[in-house]
């Protein structure tokens, strides 16, 4: 009888700590939150240029383009001044100044203190730090566009091998550039031409939108091996890919009625699943980190004042919520780490913004978690009230045989 008392005091104890480490566990996994304020990063008055990709990030640093009026003080007379100031910029949250890569507004990708971008049919690499600058040494009679760097990697999309380079239909393949080895490597043969759209790099793999079958799709390369395969396999059209560690996300237009608008779509690489993220068809520019996919979803442009809502899709939980909405409008959402960023129309021309995660616990699990959990508590609970009331009833009942016997002996004695 003790043995079955102790493994069911055992069994209740056993019960207790593990819903107790299921709901830490829970409660650790979402110990982090975005902010409910953002912070305002620059000052205008200017006008940051908009448009897919038009913001980005990397580890501390935002990368834009703004044109415009930039107020300065004058060393001589000391009074601030306003002048001109078109370019493109790099803003380290890290020391919170602004740095000028290039003295034109381009649409420029980062990977930590490298800044790539296409200038006069040439791809240029420059170091924002150091201020050190590249060309890459490519030939230059073809027509090359979207380049995009990770690392030491560059690929863009390239028209050197098509026959006819002035014709309707552009023939493209998607080309990289090693800039530790210093050499060049063709992604995408000549066994399929087509017209193959700007390319996204992260780790391993480079994907890019091809026109090979009619619709676009989404294909990817294995750099270790040198694989290409199509990834989706829908009659839509799918494009404007980009790839992270845990999901590659592309606009589709599957179920758009006037096959203008968009919906957002990923592939989740560990599962190999195919999901949608947003509803409405109207995802006018999205930026994918991690596990968490961010966008601007323009479906509120009725409410006055508002046209566009910052969304956050967190690909691990399937979970989507507007991350922020107010009476401005909000719109080329960039996310890194713990750190996603924007521009809103605050003053005109706009500014960017930036939300950051903080520890603020908060239960992040399901209702029917929450009550089984709940249940598995109370019914450990209930356990261990009845084995703490068996236990002192036989302490009672044994406390009252002790009576009894030494009532009995007592009596021996006095006969």
């Amino acid at each position: 009888m003790e043995l079955l008392d102790n493994l069911g005091f055992g069994a209740a104890l056993a019960a207790v700590i593990v819903a107790a480490s299921l709901i830490v566990a829970s409660l650790a996994g979402v110990m982090t939150r975005y902010e409910t304020r953002p912070v305002q990063l620059t000052d205008g008055p200017h006008q940051i240029v908009r448009g897919p990709g038009a913001v980005r990030m990397s580890q501390d640093r935002i990368l834009y383009s703004r044109v415009g009026w930039k107020t300065i003080t004058d060393n001589r007379s000391g009074l601030q001044v306003q002048v001109y100031d078109n370019g493109t910029f790099v803003y380290d949250i890290s020391d919170k100044k602004e740095y000028k890569v290039a003295s034109e507004a381009l649409n420029a990708s980062i990977s930590g203190p490298l800044v790539v971008w296409r200038q006069d049919n040439k791809i240029l690499v420059r170091n924002y730090i150091n201020n050190s600058q590249m060309a890459l040494p490519l030939p230059t009679a073809r027509p090359l566009y979207h380049p995009e760097i990770y690392g030491d990697k560059i690929v863009w999309t390239d028209g050197r091998n098509d026959p006819d380079p002035h014709g309707p239909t552009k023939l493209t393949d998607i080309y990289l550039y090693n800039l530790t080895l210093g050499n060049e490597t063709r992604l995408t043969s000549a066994v399929n031409p087509s017209s193959k759209g700007p390319p996204s790099i992260w780790g391993d793999l480079v994907v890019w939108n091809d026109g090979r079958d009619g619709p676009y799709s989404i294909f990817g390369c294995y750099l270790s091996n040198g694989t290409v395969a199509r990834l989706t396999n829908d009659t839509s059209n799918q494009y404007l890919p980009q790839v992270s560690t845990r999901a590659i996300a592309w606009l589709d237009d599957r179920d758009a009625t006037d096959k203008v608008r968009a919906d957002l779509f990923y592939l989740d690489l560990r599962t190999g699943r195919e999901f949608k993220a947003s509803k409405t068809g109207q995802v006018e520019s999205f930026d994918l980190w991690g596990d968490e996919l961010v966008w601007t979803d323009t479906s509120r442009t009725k409410d006055p004042g508002n046209f566009g809502d910052i969304v956050l899709h967190n690909i691990s939980r399937n979970s989507t919520k507007i991350l922020y909405s107010d009476q401005w409008s909000q719109y080329d959402g960039a996310v890194w780490s713990d750190r996603l960023v924007w521009v809103d129309d605050l003053r005109p021309g706009g500014e960017i913004f930036i939300m950051k995660k903080v520890s603020r616990p908060y239960l992040g699990m399901d209702l029917v978690t929450v009550l089984l959990l709940l249940l598995l508590v109370g019914v450990a609970s209930c356990s261990l009230l009845a084995h703490k009331h068996l236990v002192q009833k036989e302490e009672e009942d044994m406390e009252r045989y002790e009576q009894k016997a030494l009532t009995r002996k007592r009596g021996q004695g006095l006969k």
